[in-house]
């Protein structure tokens, strides 16, 4: 029951992360279009990285407590970065989604 759990929360992070790599390209420009313009497909890979290790720790409860604190390391700056728009009813539920987790 604890690894249904796990699963559906982790979905988010590992639907995310291949989502991520399915439309590279798309995802680099929607960053680019939120102002982060500097060494931004740097930045998407290291977004891929901790999604895909934090998810795959926390599913797998592999060394726990460092898996959460990679998709922390994740959800704080993409949640103030991209998810500020508090006008646009969208942002506003995936920043309360991201702080609610």
């Amino acid at each position: 029951m604890y690894f249904l759990g796990r699963l559906l929360l982790v979905g988010i992070f590992l639907g995310s992360a291949f989502g991520k790599i399915g439309d590279f390209a798309g995802t680099a420009a929607y960053m680019k279009s939120a102002g982060m313009t500097t060494a931004t497909e740097v930045f998407l890979v290291g977004a891929i990285i901790l999604l895909l290790l934090g998810g795959l720790s926390v599913l797998f409860r592999f060394h726990l407590k460092i898996g959460v604190l990679l998709l922390l390391i994740f959800l704080i700056p993409a949640t103030i970065i991209f998810h500020n728009d508090f006008g646009n009813q969208i942002q506003m539920i995936m920043f309360l989604k991201n702080i609610s987790i």
